[in-house]
């Protein structure tokens, strides 16, 4: 555990269970704001272990979180980027497909 106003590890815990941190959090009821990372167990620790305390998002895992929307977003845009690029070659294709009774026609003499 690490207090982040005064930037120092305050304890650690034997292990990462609900269990532990839930009790950890129960034994120092002065927390108000709880910074944890995305793992669903600490959320589930801090609802039990004080319910009233405010979760947050650390600075890393926001950034973390917004690069991965951002990775997410380009995606699915280049995706559609190169779904249209096929569809529009696909169409022009088709506008200048050249007829098969012309090719192979002999010019008139």
């Amino acid at each position: 555990m690490v207090d982040l106003e005064r930037r120092s590890v305050i304890d650690i815990l034997d292990d990462r269970s609900v269990e532990s941190a839930a009790k950890w959090l129960r034994d120092h009821p002065s927390i108000e704001v709880v910074s944890r990372d995305r793992c669903g167990l600490y959320a589930q620790a801090t609802r039990e272990g004080a319910p009233k305390a405010k979760q947050v998002a650390d600075r890393f895992h926001l950034v973390q979180n917004l690069r991965s929307a951002i990775t997410d977003l380009l995606h699915v845009r280049a995706h559609n980027v190169v779904d249209r690029c096929l569809r529009a070659l696909t169409l022009v294709q088709r506008l200048f497909k050249p007829k098969a009774n012309c090719l192979n026609k002999a010019a008139p003499a």
